[in-house]
């Protein structure tokens, strides 16, 4: 295995390092969310502001 690495050009090291990068990548890509998460969020967003204006509403109607 020695003779292997001694006959690498001295850019081997970066050539792994850019396969190392291009498989982690690779699996950042897998793990990425799909398309029904950024709707998801929307959907939760705009409920949470809902509940804030009718709260908002709530606690008006009490105090007059």
């Amino acid at each position: 295995m020695d003779s292997r690495r001694e006959a690498r050009p001295e850019g081997g090291s970066d050539e792994r390092a850019e396969e190392a990068w291009q498989r982690q990548t690779e699996v950042e890509d897998a793990a990425a969310p799909g398309p029904v998460a950024p709707l998801l969020r929307i959907v939760l967003l705009a409920l949470a502001m809902l509940a804030i204006v009718f709260l908002l509403f709530q606690r008006l109607a009490q105090i007059g």
